[in-house]
């Protein structure tokens, strides 16, 4: 199961006025501060990860400014991870793509790299 922009799927499912909204996740107090995370939206508009903030509000004046929150991504991520466990007890998150979560059904029967299946986040709770 892949979740792009993992934190702005969960800011989404927890504040529902967010949706279809222009969003990127930087850090607070910093204008010079680099863009984390980019919803599809503000992709469409030409904001890019990696991209200083103050130039991504030049480019779209609309975007929508989130911070980071890894407490609330962590309970999401647990809370994700305890659904996949009911439905197989071999369950491995990749945290190598901070960006976004990857966990990994191995010896499925789908070649030797296992099963990677794509969704959505449900509700994790604020």
């Amino acid at each position: 199961m892949r979740i792009p922009a993992f934190g702005i799927a969960v800011e989404r499912a927890c504040r529902s006025g967010l949706v279809e909204r222009p969003l990127v996740v930087a850090p607070p107090d910093s204008a010079r501060a680099l863009v984390q995370l980019v919803s599809d939206e503000a992709r469409a508009a030409g904001i890019r990860r990696g991209m200083r903030l103050n130039e991504a509000r030049r480019i779209c004046r609309d975007v929508i400014t989130l911070y980071p929150n890894p407490p609330l991504y962590a309970r999401a991520e647990a809370a994700i991870l305890r659904i996949l466990e009911q439905y197989s007890p071999c369950i491995e998150p990749d945290n190598i793509h901070s960006t976004g979560i990857l966990c990994r059904i191995p010896d499925v029967g789908m070649g030797a790299g296992g099963l990677y299946a794509g969704g959505e986040g449900s509700d994790f709770g604020a």
